[in-house]
């Protein structure tokens, strides 16, 4: 075992070279909590409310701050929503008048936002209609005409025909109707500037470490979920009885849904290799056997020589190259073999969430003879741009005495969408606060319905089903990195960052790989007829000005006959 982690701690990462006290995606997350209800629950539903649900690695990310932010934030407006709806029942059963011309005009003034968002919700249909100008004056004419209505029955009801009839003509109507809107603003302004001191003082464009943790008079309104923050998004590992750090461990990533590689972004153009393996005639006959271990060794002896190349790559990034292992399992996979012994080293039982990580002895099981539902793989990673982006590859190799087979699959970590990241621009006028409560009290009937909504529709756990383990219980589907990624890179230099070390790593890896078998005594011509069959089948995609895009395929300039050892 001694001898195993001295020969991968040659392989391992070096510091990043960044400063490591800013990790800006932490800070935008946790104001993001505060300023989207949406990213909020997004964020408790998928890492927080299953109780067996593992989290997957979210690089640069402290899920932990994120997470208590999204808790705080999520209780919070659930108590703002709680005292804002009794005010309005309040209103309705005592001023009703007067609370039923403050809904109709919070209703006519909420009308183009409820419109836009009528029309956008249709267009991610796919089904989207144009609004008519007709049909919206015709729905203002009646909104309009039930004003009306309503100030003629209430007139008619006090024997009066004039505006006055709305309006309470007694002392305690008035001071009713004072007191409730009182209470209503302050509420909302209470909670504004809550939201202000979030995104201005904690979490603000000059404070890069926030402080945890927040509101713990709010967080013991939900003890198990915010015990169940540091459980499962601490740094304590679960490990299998008899398993300890002395083993080597390697981390055990569980997923649901198509993509494998949770956390590492969406996959960007993999491809695969299947080659023979044809020992040569003059081949030495005492060469070590080739087998994965050696491959793989030697692939990332060949990709790590990439941090002694700062020139390379800006701001000499490739100094900070990483090389872990992945243990990576399907959750369906997981569920329809827990009686097999295998799934002994993921679950423990179907009442709790998977282990952490594996013991390095059962990885190397895996790496030899890879079962379908869980597989090993090596990873390089570059955490690049501040951390905004992450470029990964994951590369799995399995052979016999005949054949070779090489998988490559890069992913990449797209930077934090702009909407998410609108803490840096948040006013830090205290006036900012005020105005924004004065206009959610206009708006407050407008909101009744989504208010109750959000009460009633909370995130929540999967029900259990007798007799049936739901594999969505034990999956990672997204991080919390990947649900505010953007849906396309920034600028062009990100982009052709992206190519660049991809294509860095691509040619590390083909090379060792023709290194070894050549070294091994095998032919390398089929091999290295593939890997440039791969290069010149590459699709380039150019952006137009007007938005559109080109494709072809880059155009092949020669191909390889016959048994010859490209030596490059």
């Amino acid at each position: 075992m001694v001898l195993a982690t001295t020969r991968w701690a040659r392989f391992a990462p070096q510091p990043d070279r960044a400063d490591p006290d800013r990790h800006e995606a932490t800070r935008h997350l946790c104001a993001a909590a505060h300023l989207s209800r949406d990213f909020a629950d997004a964020a408790l539903r998928e890492l927080l409310v299953e109780p067996t649900r593992p989290a997957a690695p979210a690089p640069g990310v402290d899920s932990a701050a994120v997470l208590t932010e999204a808790l705080a934030a999520r209780l919070r407006t659930d108590v703002v929503d709680v005292l804002v709806l009794v005010v309005l029942v309040l209103a309705f059963s005592l001023v009703f008048p007067l609370a039923a011309v403050w809904g109709l005009v919070a209703l006519l003034l909420s009308l183009p936002k409820l419109i836009r968002s009528w029309r956008d919700a249709q267009a991610r249909r796919g089904a989207a209609r144009p609004i008519r100008p007709v049909r919206t004056v015709l729905v203002v004419l009646l909104v309009v005409s039930s004003i009306g209505w309503v100030i003629d029955s209430a007139g008619s009801g006090r024997r009066s025909t004039d505006l006055s009839g709305i309006v309470p003509d007694t002392t305690s109507d008035n001071v009713t109707a004072a007191v409730l809107l009182a209470v209503a603003l302050l509420v909302l302004l209470t909670n504004r500037l809550l939201i202000a001191h979030h995104v201005t003082d904690r979490f603000g464009p000059l404070n890069h470490r926030p402080s945890r943790p927040v509101d713990r008079a709010l967080l013991s309104l939900s003890p198990t979920l915010a015990a169940r923050v540091e459980e499962h998004h601490g740094a304590n590992k679960r490990l299998r009885r008899g398993v300890s750090e002395e083993d080597g461990l390697v981390p055990l990533l569980v997923h649901r849904g198509y993509k494998p590689f949770v956390g590492a972004g969406d996959i960007h153009e993999p491809w695969t290799i299947a080659v023979p393996l044809e020992r040569k005639a003059d081949a030495p006959p005492n060469v070590e056997p080739l087998d994965t271990a050696m491959l793989l060794d030697g692939i990332t002896s060949k990709v790590t020589d990439l941090r002694d190349a700062p020139l390379l790559a800006p701001s000499a990034r490739l100094g900070s190259l990483g090389v872990d292992d992945y243990v990576v399992v399907d959750a369906q996979g997981l569920v329809d073999n827990l009686s097999s012994p295998p799934s002994a080293h993921y679950l423990k039982d179907p009442g709790v969430p998977p282990y952490t990580h594996v013991p390095r002895s059962h990885a190397h099981d895996l790496r030899d003879s890879p079962l379908e539902w869980s597989r090993f793989y090596r990873r390089f990673s570059l955490v690049t741009w501040e951390h905004d982006l992450v470029v990964s590859v994951f590369v799995h190799v399995a052979m016999d005495e005949s054949t070779l087979y090489l998988e490559w699959t890069p992913c990449v970590l797209r930077p934090i969408n702009a909407e998410l990241m609108a803490v840096d621009t948040e006013p830090a006028s205290p006036w900012v606060p005020v105005g924004r409560a004065l206009k959610d009290l206009v708006l407050l009937p407008a909101s009744a319905l989504s208010r109750a909504s959000r009460l009633v529709i909370r995130p929540r756990a999967l029900r259990p089903d007798r007799g049936r383990v739901n594999p969505d219980r034990y999956g990672a589907l997204l991080t919390l990195r990947e649900m505010a990624a953007d849906v396309e890179l920034r600028s062009y230099f990100q982009q052709a960052d992206v190519e660049r070390y991809t294509h860095l790593l691509r040619t590390r890896v083909t090379l060792a790989v023709a290194e070894i078998l050549r070294t091994a005594g095998y032919h390398t011509a089929s091999f290295d007829q593939q890997v440039q069959s791969v290069v010149n089948t590459t699709v380039n995609t150019v952006t137009i000005a007007d938005g559109g895009t080109v494709t072809g395929h880059v155009l092949q300039t020669g191909s390889l006959n016959g048994d010859v050892d490209i030596t490059g």
